[in-house]
């Protein structure tokens, strides 16, 4: 079984983690120039940002080459996943592949401007029993998904005429860096796309493509980044519990960065 991730704050990393020892970043593939995988099963696994897959994942798809008797796709959410499910079933088809299955798992809902950290790591939400539950139909070669109520299909429509009119927040333009920063680079490393840099012992947002995963937010030290107008709680961030800053850093950092990273992180 061969398993792909894209992971900001460790979600589906951990995830990913649960269904194979050595999972492969689809950030690093990416940057590797690397979309041709084969094996008997093979795996997609990352979270739902506006209830899609993040804009790394879906071009990765685009060039992607997976040779599978089955392909199934999990998604991490924290809120609502709304038509996520047939989203997906139809952009794979419209890349030429045919997915067997879609689930997804409800955890820490980390988008900053709209929920308090302190809260959402304070509830149960069974994480492990849906793990379970899902790693049983992947075994069993379960095929399908949940089909998607009116109502989830509507509220998905009203987000994205929210966030097509607001095209600043998926450009990263709302991230900003305060004095509270010190220079530590954690953000130049978490970053996929690779928009941080070090100007002056102060970490400086470049402008261009930006995931808005807020590894940078939820990973800085200091809490010197945030995310946009609004922050739930500016005291509380979140990493998955089970997955390392050194981890995050590897399935995200530009190859170059990775001796510097080491330093930092150990």
């Amino acid at each position: 079984m061969k398993i792909l991730y894209f992971s900001g704050t460790g979600n589906s990393l951990y995830v990913a983690k649960q269904f194979a020892m050595e999972p492969i970043s689809i950030t690093q593939a990416v940057k590797n120039n690397e979309f041709t995988y084969k094996d008997d099963e093979i795996g997609i696994i990352c979270p739902l940002y506006c209830h899609m897959p993040p804009k790394i994942v879906r071009d990765f798809l685009k060039k992607a080459i997976l040779e599978t008797e089955y392909l199934f796709v999990i998604f991490t959410y924290g809120n609502r996943k709304c038509d996520a499910f047939e989203w997906m079933d139809t952009y794979m088809k419209s890349n030429g592949m045919d997915c067997s299955y879609i689930d997804a798992v409800k955890m820490v809902d980390n988008f900053l401007p709209s929920f308090d950290m302190a809260e959402q790591k304070a509830m149960d939400k069974d994480i492990e029993g849906q793990i379970k539950r899902i790693l049983a139909n992947v075994k069993e070669h379960r095929i399908g998904y949940e089909k998607t109520t009116l109502e989830e299909a509507e509220h998905h429509r009203k987000i994205m005429e929210t966030a097509e009119g607001s095209p600043e927040l998926f450009d990263g333009s709302l991230l900003r860096v305060t004095d509270q920063c010190i220079g530590c680079g954690i953000c130049v490393y978490v970053c996929p796309r690779g928009k941080y840099m070090l100007k002056g012992k102060k970490a400086v947002r470049q402008e261009g493509s930006c995931e808005y995963c807020q590894a940078c937010a939820q990973n800085c030290p200091q809490k010197a980044i945030f995310p946009g107008k609004t922050d739930k709680n500016p005291e509380e961030r979140f990493r998955n519990p089970h997955i390392s800053l050194q981890e995050l850093v590897e399935a995200n950092c530009s190859a170059e960065n990775i001796p510097k990273m080491k330093q930092i992180v150990d």
